[in-house]
Order: C-alpha cells, then structure tokens, then sequence
C-alpha cells in the first residue's frame, strides 16, 4: 500500500477508537447513575449550579 492509503486507514482505525472509547465511558457512567441513585442526583446537582 502506498503511505496516503497507510494514512488514511489509520487515521479511520483510530477514530472508531476513539469512538468506541466514547461509547464504553457513557455506557459505563449509565451503569454507575443505575447502580448509585445519589451519584446521578450529585451529578444533576452540579449541572445545575453551573447554569
């Protein structure tokens, strides 16, 4: 493969990283509002002073 179709492939590669690491955080930050309810009200809490 020339180097441009290198660049190119890896630059697509380390965006579905990047991607599926977004992915994993939220689905894990859904898991600890699940498992803690008083995380997801301190959570709800300081969005609302920054406001």
């Amino acid at each position: 493969m020339s180097n441009t179709t290198l660049l190119l492939v890896s630059i697509f590669v380390f965006c579905l990283l990047i991607a599926g690491l977004y992915y994993m955080v939220r689905e894990f930050m859904g898991e600890v509002q699940d498992a803690f309810p008083d995380v997801n009200e301190w959570l709800d809490s300081d969005q609302k002073k920054k406001k």
